[in-house]
This record gives C-alpha cells, structure tokens and sequence, in this order.
C-alpha cells in the first residue's frame, strides 16, 4: 500500500469524511454508461484512450492519498469558477507550496465523466444545406486526460499545420524543422523550480536584445513544453527528477539556422543555470550526447555518422519534410500521465493547474487561439466519411444551447437502454421527446445561409434567433451521418 489510508494520518486542511472516487476496474466506460460509438469515437482506438484514462483515474486515487497525508493546506480566500464561487485552497508545505492545492480526487471523478454525455450539433455544407453530428462532452481536464489530451493536440497540429502551409506558399519561410530543446536535470528540484530555469532560458533566448536577433534569424515558431521523469518515470518508478524540454517547430532560413540555434540556446541555458543553481551544472551539453562533432571537418554533426548531410537533421534539429508529420511532436499536451508515479502525479497537477503549455511567435502568433476555436467549433478529422460533406458547426456546445443527443435520436450508437432495455437507435417508451429541437447559434454563424440550411430541413430560425428544426428531421440528418461513417469504416477495414 502506497500510503496509509486512515484518515487520522491526513495532513491540516483535507476534510476527514471525503471519500475515495471508486476504482473503475473492467468498466471503463465514460460514466460506467456503457459504450457509446459514433464516427471518431466508433474507431478501435477509442476504447483504447478511455482504456488509459481509467488508468489515469486509478493513478489519480492513489495521488489523492499522497496529498492528504503528506501536505498540509490551507484556505486562503475564494476565486471563481464561471458563475460559481469557491474556496481557493493553498499548500503549506511539499513540493507545491503557495500553489493551489488541486485535488486530485476531484480531478478523477471529472475524468469518470469524460465522453459520457453527448449532444448534437447543427452545421451547414457549402451548398448550404444542414448537417446534423453527435459529439461527446469531454471533461476538459487537458493536461491529464488522455482523450482530452489527444483532442487538443489534434486541433493544435492542425491549425499549425495550416500555418505553416500558408507561410510556405507565400515564402514568409524557406524550410521548416522540429527542434528538440533540453537541459540538464537537476535530481531532487521540484516541477516548478524546473520550470521557471526553463523558461528563464528561452525568455533569454527569445526576448531582450537576444530576442531581436532571434526574429531576424527565425521568422515564425511554435513551442510545446513537456515534462517527464526520465526513464524510470516511463516505468512508472519516480524517478530522479523532472526532465522538462520543448519541442519548437521554426520556420528558418538556411542550413545555418541548426549551428545558430545550438549556439544559442547553449548560452542561455548556461546563464539561466549560473542564476538560477549558482552553477553549470543545469546547461545544455549536446557534445556529451553525441549529437555533434566540432572536429568534423563539416562542423557540428552527428557523431559516429561519417555520411551525414545537413538533409539528415541532427539529433536535436530535423528538417521537415513534405508530409509535415513532425509537426505533432510540438502539439503534443503536456506529460503522459499515465506514467507518472503517483507522488509526481500529485505534483504535477498542482503546478499544471492553469499553465499554458503551448505558444507561439512571428507569423504564428495566432496558433493556439485557432486550435481553440476549432476545438470549440467540434471540428474533426475530414477523412472520417471522404465524399460525405460535413461542413462547419454554426452552433454552441452548452447543455442549454444544443440538445442532448438522446433527445434527438435515443439509443443511436448506444447498446441497450437503461430506461426501456431496447437496443441502439429506438423510440424509448420511457422518454419524452419533443417535436422540434433548438440549438444556439455561434457568434460567427452567417444568418441567411442558417436559413437557407434550416428551411431545407423543414425548419427556420425562432424569435430568439435559434435554429429550429423537427425533430424526425434532425434524427434523419443524424443517422446518415452516422451511416456514412460506417460506411467509410468498412470499406477501410476491407482493404488488403
């Protein structure tokens, strides 16, 4: 047993009569609800991700333990949370001290959650005509959520990727690589202290006098912070210490750009070490890990790779080719915390508790304000159902704003219902359904084409300005879309 689980062994602050979230053991289900699969989420690999989730949940129990019996915290004040105001607890002590003391039981009833609710969503095709999608309500909880996780970095990738194919087509940059950057651990420091030496290097790199050289030299970047415990961690062991690096995609130059960089990020990491540790220890040292050789009569390369040309990347800088794949590896969110050990985990949530993971510079500024609103516009992989148009959302995602997905079509991509026990798609005698179902329109959503698309759909908008469609309208809508998928999946599935 990780830690005692009487409550008289709990540190100052934690409440004696809460209650361990249960164990989601063989139902792994969102919300133990049974499995739900509609387009994205009728893939193998749904179930795979929800799969690791409930393993984040059972890492997230244990974490609860931690906190409670080894960090006293405190109330301190309250904040707010959307309409609601609630108690702003604080550490006292451990290695999140004066953070907020985030709960990591709390945390994993909200993951239990994840995708167990679904809602439909009105969208339109360029030919104007209406498209009716089911979606599953995640849990929002990014920075430990599998499913959430790899959501936000799809949206990431994508909007970068869009990025950088519009900067390419108007020679804003020549060629584009992946940079992995680095420093040396330093064993016992806390996340936070990792962390802030990180980023002092970078802000010495990007900022200042440096960071006007910076630009001139790199017109456009984006970076994506991530944190492990090494090799151990990756065990599942605690490991020695936090390994905090940065995947950075840069629109460069020439082939210049890898010594450049190198050079530069050296000399940052030295001085945010010296200041920081009172020390070298904390600097970059690629030499030591064979990524280069200054007696190469061609420079800084690779050692032990006699035939290297600068097409082949180094260790830490790899030019990306045309396909672009690379660009994920600075999408990604922002630890695998289904390997963290159960005190790191207890950490990490502390300190990742409303930190941005992800940014970008130059021309890419203004990646991760559009992964957001192609996250929030439910926007999904186009090669889902290829020939089926599913066009864009034009509606809201709150429970008030769109309707459940079971008061549209019950049971759709369900197994049997816990109200009648009929199976999938059904007229539930148990539920009542309405003749007509509303959703809110986005911000964005031009009117007259909502118009066209809803009178073509038997429906219009209402003096509130939703859009109004009949309900056995919206469940016809809804079953093509789910049969196209299908359809697509097949046809997938057969191929040699």
């Amino acid at each position: 047993m990780l830690v005692p689980r009487s409550t008289r062994a709990w540190s100052a602050g934690w409440a004696r009569d809460d209650r361990c979230p249960p164990d989601l053991r063989s139902e792994y289900s969102p919300g133990g609800a049974g499995w739900r699969e509609l387009g994205p989420a009728a893939a193998g690999e749904w179930r795979e991700v929800h799969g690791v989730r409930a393993r984040v949940v059972r890492l997230l129990r244990r974490a609860g333990y931690v906190a409670r019996w080894r960090w006293a915290r405190v109330e301190e004040g309250a904040r707010r949370v959307g309409p609601h105001v609630v108690p702003r607890w604080t550490y006292r002590a451990g290695p999140a001290a004066g953070l907020e003391a985030v709960d990591p039981w709390r945390m994993a009833r909200r993951l239990m959650l994840c995708s167990a609710a679904w809602y439909a969503q009105a969208r339109i095709t360029s030919a104007d005509a209406l498209r009716v999608v089911a979606q599953p309500r995640p849990c929002g909880q990014v920075h430990v959520c599998p499913v959430c996780a790899r959501r936000r970095s799809w949206t990431l990738a994508t909007a970068l990727r869009a990025a950088v194919e519009e900067d390419h087509a108007a020679g804003v940059v020549r060629g584009v690589a992946l940079v992995t950057l680095t420093h040396r651990d330093e064993p016992g420091a806390t996340l936070r202290a990792e962390l802030a030496r990180f980023r002092r290097a970078w802000d010495s790199l990007t900022r200042g006098r440096a960071g006007m050289a910076w630009r001139q030299a790199v017109t456009s970047w984006f970076v994506g912070l991530e944190v492990t415990r090494g090799a151990a961690g990756a065990r599942g062991e605690l490991g020695h210490g936090w390994h905090v690096h940065a995947h950075v995609i840069v629109g460069v130059q020439d082939a210049e750009s890898a010594r450049w960089i190198g050079e530069r990020w050296r000399a940052a990491t030295l001085r945010a070490s010296q200041a920081l540790l009172g020390n070298d220890r904390g600097a970059w040292l690629p030499g030591a890990g064979g990524v280069w050789s200054e007696t190469h009569a061609d420079g800084w390369i690779p050692a032990g790779r006699p035939t290297w040309t600068p097409a082949d990347g180094y260790g830490w800088f790899r030019p990306i080719g045309a396909d672009r794949a690379a660009i994920f590896q600075a999408a990604k969110y922002p630890t695998p915390a289904v390997e963290l050990h159960p005190i790191a985990l207890a950490e990490f949530v502390s300190v990742a508790h409303g930190r941005r993971w992800h940014e970008g510079g130059g021309t890419w500024r203004g990646v991760r304000r559009r992964a957001l609103e192609l996250e929030a516009a439910g926007e999904s992989n186009p090669n889902e159902a290829p020939g089926y148009d599913v066009g864009v959302n034009v509606s809201r995602a709150g429970p008030r704003d769109a309707p459940a997905l079971d008061d549209v079509a019950t049971g759709i991509g369900a197994g049997r219902c816990r109200r009648c026990g009929a199976d999938g798609d059904h007229n539930c005698a148990a539920r009542e359904l309405g003749e007509v179902v509303s959703w809110k329109l986005t911000k964005g959503a031009e009117r007259a084409r909502v118009v066209a698309a809803a009178m073509g759909a038997g429906g219009d908008i209402d003096a509130r300005g939703r859009l109004v469609v009949p309900r056995a309208a919206a469940a016809a809508l809804l079953r093509e879309w789910a049969a196209a998928g299908r359809a697509a999946r097949e046809a997938r599935a057969a191929l040699p």
